[in-house]
């Protein structure tokens, strides 16, 4: 949009500024910002309205905290410095199917969820407490099946903790340089480069991120110590972490959020075939652990013996 500036100054149409009542004007040489007053994290307001958790201890078990999940796309680094746009359709093919979800309204009922990328994988926190991964379980079971069928292998960690806005703690000269709380300009205008940074942080993601560093393969791993317990349909495969079944592990709401989004619904006698065939075609790339702890995890026979 282009507005000439009169006499009077600059009109910005109303409907640019729906639900701000108020903005801060900053000017660095030919680049006029207009920043609105960030929202506060939802995270505050828990413990406002408390409702029974389901377990007695609750708290010592982290229930009072968001469900945290961090899922990437594996060998991406790999698969990047081979063929770039592989690399890329496989990022887009988890950055779409997450955006789907969210579009989706499917978590409504238990809150609004958060998604923040970082590098080929995204961080996804809820708004409230749940005393069980359902949803967690369910977007993940959803994603990494549907991704398979597409030729994408993922891993995905699930824990508990808290997570919020740390923009506040941050040094004053970053706060008061940032652009919408995740832009620094470097230098006047941004003549000397840009620093993106991160404006939230917390144990809900660091403890899901550190999961997956327990083991290789394409996993769904889970923090059992975050939650009272798990759905019914859940297959473990091992402890210290737990590792999920995530290609034989069903329950009606991993269903129900395909259906309400859009999403590829993968059965597990589909989900095998479709892992099968990623081993098949990559097997040269991929170590043999990768392949032992994959095939394992899902109680399947390692095509290496």
């Amino acid at each position: 949009m282009v507005a000439k500036v009169t006499k009077d100054g600059l009109l910005i149409p109303r409907s640019l500024l729906r639900r701000i009542t108020t903005v801060e004007i900053r000017r660095r040489k030919d680049r006029i910002t207009l920043l609105a007053p960030s929202r506060p994290d939802p995270i505050r307001k828990l413990g406002r309205k408390p409702v029974p958790a389901g377990c007695a201890d609750a708290a010592a078990n982290q229930n009072v905290d968001r469900w945290g999940l961090y899922i990437d796309v594996e060998g991406f680094s790999s698969i990047y410095d081979k063929d770039k746009l592989r690399a890329i359709r496989a990022l887009n093919e988890l950055m779409e199917a997450l955006y789907t979800i969210g579009s989706s309204g499917f978590s409504k009922a238990k809150g609004r969820i958060f998604m923040h990328q970082l590098g080929d994988g995204f961080v996804v926190v809820s708004e409230f407490p749940e005393e069980t991964p359902e949803t967690p379980l369910s977007i993940c079971l959803g994603v990494m099946r549907h991704l398979i069928a597409r030729g994408v292998a993922t891993k995905a960690g699930i824990s508990g903790g808290g997570f919020s806005d740390v923009f506040g703690a941050y040094p004053p000269a970053i706060q008061k340089a940032a652009e919408d709380h995740r832009y620094v300009p470097l230098g006047d205008n941004s003549d000397y480069g840009l620093m993106t940074i991160i404006p939230v942080m917390g144990s809900a993601l660091t403890r899901s991120h550190r999961l997956l560093s327990r083991q290789h393969g394409a996993l769904l791993l889970l923090d059992t110590t975050a939650f009272c317990r798990l759905p019914s349909g859940i297959i473990t495969r091992a402890k210290s972490p737990t590792v999920i079944d995530w290609v034989h592990s069903d329950f009606p709401r991993v269903r129900e959020l395909c259906n309400s989004c859009g999403l590829e619904y993968v059965n597990s006698s589909e989900a095998e075939a479709f892992l099968r065939k990623y081993v098949k075609d990559n097997r040269p790339c991929l170590p043999p652990e990768w392949v032992s702890s994959t095939m394992s995890s899902a109680a399947l026979a390692n095509p290496l013996f």
